[in-house]
Parts: C-alpha cells; structure tokens; sequence
C-alpha cells in the first residue's frame, strides 16, 4: 500500500518554496532556536525541521492539541495544526526472523501540532532581544528609494514577493545578522517583482517555473549588491542558494544563460538603465 504521508511531506515543502519562502536560506533572526516542543523541550530533527521552519511563526516552541490543552490553554478557534512525522514498527503477519521473532517494517506516520501563537493561556520564554544594532547603508537605500515604480513595502515575518497585491514583505532590518543580508534579500524579492505585467512582464512569471524565475532573483540580486559593492559579505549565501538548483541547471543546458539575461535586464530596470548589447565577433573564429 503506497504511503501518502511522503507525498504530503513532499507537497507541503514544495508549497513553502512555491511561496518563496526557503527554509536553508533565512538571513535574519525570526528566533534564534530551532523548532521545539514546548512541553519537553527537544528540537525536532530531519524533515520535521525543514516542515516546522516553513512557517513564518516569530517563537520556536510547539505542541499538541493534548499538550495544549493539559497546560492550562486551549488551541484558538480556526486555528489549523501543522503536520509532524514519525516512524512506528508495523509487525508483518506470519513473518518472523531465524530467532523466531516477530519482524517488522517501519511506517510513516504523523500527527499535528500548533504553534504557541495559536493558542492562549499558554505561557512560553520569550526570546531575548538583541543588544546590537544594524544601520542603513546610505548607497544601498539610494538604489531601492530612486526606483521610480518600485512596489510597497510592508513589515512580516518573511521575506517574500505578492505578485496579485505587487507588494513586498520584508523582516525588519534589525531582525538580519547583518544591514548587507537584509539588502541582498531586498533586491531579491525587488528582482521578482519587476517581472510584473506593469514592468518588464516576465515570460513565465508566476508559472510553474519556478526554479528558472528564483535563479533569476538571486542572479538579479548579486548584480545589485555588486553595483552597490556589498557583494563579498553577500556572496556566501548566494553560492549557497544557487547549488540548491545545480540538478535543475545540470538538466538544461540553457537555463543558467537565460536566467543571466533575464537577471542583468531586471537588474538594469531597478537602477533605470537601458543596455544596448552589443555582438561581439571579432574574436570569433569562422570555420572555412
């Protein structure tokens, strides 16, 4: 019998990068600690990490309905739980090994949890806040506050682009380790919404290529922080990210030429550029 719990697990990531929101990627500080339960503690492991830190939740700890309910507090109304994996022994009918005991396969099960947001009466350690401050850079502002039609900026949990709003999420500046990730992660939600019709209208934008249109933001991006000379502090993360799409770039050949283009014009766009390429021939070599 097949096992759908792989198949939600595999949708439920897919979903999370389909809204831009990358789990291996977070610059900022939406807490310091893992995803835990909060009842005992313990950080959950493997895919539960990446299942719980999709969510854009601002506190780490987690729990069940029962948990919940036990301490005191209740789950708030429409409030919906999040999925969370584990494996349970199933013992096979009629098998048993040469000692004679009963033998078994491992099943993917799951259960759901709720994050302390979705509760109340329930009490939990609030993080500690940061003592350091991350200031503006002056020539980074420049670039973003002289794009004539650049899109709204809103204060969330995440950093993300809202192509049917054409508005842009963002932390706040101090939840970033440092004032370079936070433009790095700026122009890339900048460089998603230039492929807006009322822009440059993208081909593909919003479509089921998704991977193409995020190698386009991040390449967009580091040609930005480039131009504004942050791209050192920047770069780590950006090499980081781009690998996670090598089997896409190994599978076409072209992908990683187009997303440049695309990438340089969006870029251009932003800084209110028009290039002019130019076919360079005088090195080439005519076979006769």
């Amino acid at each position: 019998m097949k096992n759908q719990v792989y198949e939600w697990v595999t949708e439920r990531i897919v979903e999370a990068l389909s809204k831009g929101n990358i789990p291996w990627r977070q610059p900022w500080f939406g807490s310091q600690l893992s995803p835990r339960n909060l009842v005992s503690g313990k950080p959950y492991r493997g895919i539960n990490t990446l299942l719980l830190s999709c969510l854009t939740y601002e506190a780490p700890y987690f729990l069940t309905y029962k948990q919940a309910t036990k301490r005191g507090g209740k789950v708030k109304k429409g409030e919906k739980g999040h999925m969370v994996v584990f494996y349970r022994l199933w013992e096979i009918p009629g098998k048993v090994d040469d000692k004679g005991r009963p033998q078994h396969i491992p099943l993917l099960r799951y259960y759901k949890v709720f994050n302390v947001s979705q509760c109340s009466g329930i009490d939990y350690p609030k993080p500690e806040p940061r003592t350091e401050t991350i200031n503006p850079i002056d020539h980074c502002e420049a670039v973003w506050n002289s794009w004539a039609d650049r899109p709204a900026i809103e204060t969330g949990n995440q950093a993300c682009y809202n192509r049917a709003a054409d508005k842009i999420t963002m932390p706040s500046m101090q939840l970033f380790t440092t004032a370079e990730e936070y433009y790095s992660t700026l122009y890339h939600e900048g460089i998603h919404a230039t492929g807006h019709k009322s822009r440059i209208g993208r081909a593909g934008f919003g479509s089921g290529s998704y991977s193409r249109e995020e190698l386009v933001a991040e390449l967009g991006a580091a040609m930005l922080c480039g131009h504004v000379g942050i791209v050192g502090k920047t770069i780590e993360n950006s090499q980081a990210y781009c690998k996670s799409w090598a089997s896409k770039l190994k599978a076409d050949a072209k992908l990683i030429v187009q997303a440049s283009g695309a990438a340089q014009k969006a870029a251009d766009y932003i800084l209110g550029e028009t290039q002019t390429e130019v076919e360079e021939t005088e090195d080439e070599t005519v076979a006769a």
